[in-house]
């Protein structure tokens, strides 16, 4: 699955001279076409997602950017320690009031951000009262250019066309994971991951998005 720390995981065994191991680095990109030729879906159902708004550049750790402050840094980095939360940033136009969204559980639910320590409150179960659950499918399309350059090459494309076309609601987001796999595009509430896209799969896409069902080929 993309995301899972298969890369963090290799750089320990590669660096790391304490751990004892003994290891062989096979290739398999050999040839025009690699082994790993991957168009979703995966599946992120089990794990819990929060969206903040954030127009702007992000920086290669998106959570460092400029516009986050510190107090909403430090909940967000204490909030997303266990495995499976992630944090990620989200841009759409026309640039909103700054919205907070957080996936759980298999519901998408979305309200104005206000402050660090109300956050805080709502991801520990508080959610405020203006919190409105999003029945409609979201899909986030990572173009996220300063950690790889290839989201925003393949992914800028893909989520122009998905606003060109309507029908689903795109906005941008920040690193999901799999850059190598680019344009990725990750459809909220469902938590299911598709990569390997361009521009010419957002009507595919948007249809898969809204009946819905998954696209397995």
């Amino acid at each position: 699955f993309l995301g899972s720390g298969k890369t963090p995981l290799l750089n320990h065994i590669l660096e790391d001279p304490n751990h004892g191991l003994r290891f062989a680095i096979i290739e398999n990109e050999f040839g025009d076409v690699g082994v790993v030729r991957f168009r979703g879906p995966a599946a992120f159902r089990d794990g819990e997602w929060v969206g903040i708004e954030l127009d702007g550049g992000w920086e290669s750790r998106a959570i460092e950017s400029e516009g986050v402050p510190a107090d909403l840094r430090s909940v967000l980095e204490t909030w997303q320690t266990p495995a499976h939360r992630r944090v990620v940033f989200l841009r759409t136009r026309p640039a909103e009031a700054r919205h907070v969204w957080l996936a759980r559980g298999g519901v998408l639910w979305r309200w104005e951000l206000t402050g660090a320590d109300d956050l805080h409150a709502a991801l520990e179960g508080a959610l405020p009262d203006s919190a409105e659950q999003i029945d409609e499918p979201v899909v986030w399309v990572c173009t996220h250019g300063k950690r790889d350059m290839c989201c925003a090459r393949w992914g800028m494309p893909l989520y122009r066309r998905l606003v060109e076309i309507g029908g689903v609601r795109a906005m941008q987001v920040s690193h999901l994971g799999g850059h190598r796999f680019a344009a990725t595009a990750l459809v909220m509430p469902e938590g299911v991951l598709y990569g390997r896209l361009d521009q010419d799969d957002a009507e595919r896409l948007t249809e898969v998005v809204t009946e819905p069902r998954l696209w397995l080929d």
